[in-house]
């Protein structure tokens, strides 16, 4: 999983370098959303998260 913490400008690129080197899942921080990167991993099946925070999202879950 590639867990991303970069400004909103490079999600883009992070994101196609993920679909390019396979990576199973990408991780979107608190406030990083890009559509269009969304878009481009859900079209080759790669999982992805926008907008999260594991230290928010994990505890409830346990």
């Amino acid at each position: 999983m590639g867990q991303l913490q970069q400004r909103h400008a490079s999600t883009a690129v992070v994101a196609d370098e993920a679909v390019t080197k396979g990576t199973k899942a990408v991780w979107f921080q608190l406030g990083v959303v890009n559509e269009g990167a969304y878009e481009r991993t859900r079209g080759v099946e790669l999982s992805m998260v926008m907008t999260a925070a594991p230290v928010i999202q994990i505890p409830p879950l346990g």
